[in-house]
């Protein structure tokens, strides 16, 4: 009975292993084949805020370019309910009001900062591991949660490409720069990755705060 029961396990684990080497085949094909043709296809010109992010990684690193995000993978954009405060709120705290980032008609805005820190005491900010990145509908009065990053990964700024494409520029852990298009309307994510891992910190996110007046 042992004997049969072992050998249950053996031929369980080997179906196992099967389908799951099927499966990482299939994701491998998936992403090297018609998806491989995908391109950023953003200018360094084409926001202010983009401009800034990489004249900062050019001056620390000089063969910074935009040319080296290759497409990494696609996913659905989930939206849920956000939990940060809408500027439409009486309790909206203004300390924020500089950091969050309009679309062009100013009837959006993203808020990438105030779930990530506030200030404490001697007005300096106090960090949580997480960030959430939500979008704020003024018309509708509503905000909604179109992103979620943890301590290894996290968003040192935020553009709108257009109306219905919100682009997040990140870096993570393992300094391997990141770019992330949403797109509202069609509910997808598009994310490209940099090709190699750079060879300093990033401290975008600090110095975007000190710009705006916050004392770290």
């Amino acid at each position: 009975m042992k004997n049969a029961a072992y050998l249950f396990l053996i031929i369980l684990f080997f179906l196992s292993s099967c389908s799951l080497k099927k499966t990482n085949n299939e994701n491998t094909k998936a992403i090297t084949g018609n998806d491989k043709k995908i391109k950023l296809n953003l200018k360094k010109d084409a926001d202010t805020i983009l401009k800034n992010w990489v004249a900062y990684y050019k001056q620390k690193e000089s063969a910074f370019s935009l040319k080296n995000f290759m497409y990494k993978n696609s996913d659905t954009l989930i939206v849920m309910p956000g939990t940060v405060i809408g500027n439409f709120d009486k309790n909206f705290d203004s300390i924020y009001t500089n950091f969050i980032v309009f679309n062009h008609d100013k009837n959006k805005y993203i808020d990438f900062d105030s779930y990530n820190w506030a200030l404490g005491e001697h007005q300096k900010p106090l960090f949580s591991p997480d960030q959430e990145i939500d979008l704020v509908d003024l018309k509708s009065q509503t905000v909604n949660r179109i992103a979620f990053r943890g301590p290894l990964q996290w968003v040192e700024a935020v553009f709108w490409e257009n109306d219905s494409t919100v682009v997040l520029l990140e870096n993570s852990a393992d300094k391997y720069p990141i770019i992330t298009k949403l797109e509202l309307y069609g509910k997808k994510i598009k994310t490209f990755k940099y090709l190699d891992s750079l060879k300093f910190e990033s401290n975008y996110f600090q110095l975007r705060l000190r710009k705006k007046g916050i004392k770290l």
